[in-house]
């Protein structure tokens, strides 16, 4: 997964909000936006579950939230991580999309998500499989990534991110042939909003 990928897969997304959002505001402006559309970025922190590697990344993506279903509000939401520690010996990348599901409490807006999707791990040195016969510079498998977070209201419009994710990777590196990553993002949230009537603020 290249660094073009993947931008392009995350300006992709984000043309689809817009697109999508634009839309829907379009062919029904009433006092209800039933749909709502917001963007996130922040730092990640990852345990990587390769020895002891740790390295520093970003996080960014989008969340479309549809309707409500007793009292919460579930979403689609895509994002990708890209990691920016240089000196980091194992350097994670991935792109996950899945379901998530909010409760708001007043300002506080705590999440579950489960997401699906593609990643990598980095090498630098090249990593020995267990055998030493064989050393990696990447591999690349599937992902799973179940988590859980909170975003804090500011603003109508702005909210601090808290978000943890267990991820689970593929790779001959280890015996078992797969490692647990966790990660940890502090970040901003930005909800867009198509109907000026519509206050999220509460």
């Amino acid at each position: 997964m290249t660094k073009t990928r993947f931008g392009a897969v995350l300006a992709l997304a984000s043309a689809a909000a817009l697109g999508t959002a634009s839309a829907h505001a379009q062919a029904a402006y009433t006092a209800t936006q039933a749909l709502h559309i917001s963007a996130f970025g922040g730092a990640t922190g990852i345990y990587t579950g390769v020895d002891t590697a740790k390295n520093l990344a970003i996080t960014a993506g989008v969340n479309f939230t549809f309707g409500h279903l007793l009292g919460l509000e579930p979403s689609l939401t895509v994002r990708g991580t890209y990691p920016v520690d240089k000196g980091a010996d194992v350097g994670e990348k991935t792109v996950l999309g899945g379901l998530q599901v909010e409760r708001k409490f007043g300002r506080f807006h705590p999440y579950a998500d489960a997401l699906v999707g593609r990643g990598e791990l980095n090498f630098s040195p090249p990593h020995p499989d267990p055998t030493g016969s064989f050393y990696y510079e990447v591999t690349s498998s599937y992902v799973i990534s179940p988590g859980a977070g909170v975003d804090v209201d500011l603003s109508p419009h702005f909210a601090l991110k808290f978000d943890g994710q267990f991820q689970r990777f593929k790779t001959p590196v280890v015996a078992s042939g797969d490692v647990w990553a966790k990660s940890g993002t502090a970040g901003i949230t930005y909800r867009f909003d198509f109907n000026n009537r519509r206050r999220h603020w509460r």
